[in-house]
């Protein structure tokens, strides 16, 4: 398995590739499916090829889209990866918040109008873990940052959204969604996974867990 980060610099955002074999989906979607291919040399999502050569047999294939939260900097390029037909994996509650203003777009100054396609949605809502392709996530469902928070567990690595970050910091609470109460549940939760679990967060560089525990408090 290869991890592979993507970095937005007007959103300052974090996009994350998890590759296996010639599979990969992506965690976040801060990128549009064009930089990604640039970066990894083009791909197969459903019957489209972008940036590569339809012929090279060796092409990764998307299998779907991981999102942590409902947040503009994590979904701004989401429409143009449904309109390949990319499968979508979130909660109810993402998908029913991703046109309005729980979306916090008008934070970056920008409108936010995606629609994913029902037959091309995966409710994630009561699942504790999800295979797709040989990738097999655990989930853990959350609150506190928005509405609905989650993260996706593969092996030692864990994908956090904005709930926590490196230094020790965690996400705001005084937005649409937040709650300081379910957070600190949230990094209660948190407090009991592994010390060696690697922590990659929406935004800034990634650590291990363990490092930070002591200020995973509001």
């Amino acid at each position: 398995m290869k991890i592979i980060k993507f970095f937005n610099p007007e959103s300052l955002g974090n996009s994350y590739a998890v590759v296996s074999n010639k599979n990969f989906v992506l965690i976040d979607c801060s990128q549009t499916p064009e930089s990604v291919a640039a970066q990894i040399g083009g791909f197969n999502i459903d019957k489209t090829t972008v940036g590569g050569d339809k012929a090279n047999k060796d092409c990764l294939v998307c299998k779907g889209i991981l999102i942590t939260h409902v947040h503009y900097d994590h979904i701004c390029e989401l429409d143009k990866w449904a309109n390949l037909g990319a499968s979508v994996y979130a909660t109810k509650e993402i998908f029913e918040s991703m046109r309005t203003d729980a979306n916090l777009s008008n934070l970056f100054s920008k409108t936010c109008d995606i629609h994913v396609p029902i037959d091309q949605r995966v409710n994630l809502d009561g699942m504790k873990e999800i295979s797709i392709a040989n990738l097999n996530f655990q989930l853990l469902l959350l609150k506190g940052h928005s509405k609905s928070d989650i993260c996706y567990i593969i092996g030692d690595h864990i994908f956090v959204g904005d709930l926590i970050f490196y230094g020790g910091a965690y996400g705001r609470y005084d937005m649409f969604g937040g709650d300081i109460k379910e957070l600190q549940k949230s990094l209660d939760r948190l407090n009991t996974l592994p010390n060696n679990f690697i922590v990659h967060s929406g935004h800034d560089k990634d650590f291990e867990l363990g490092q930070f525990k002591p200020y995973l408090v509001c």
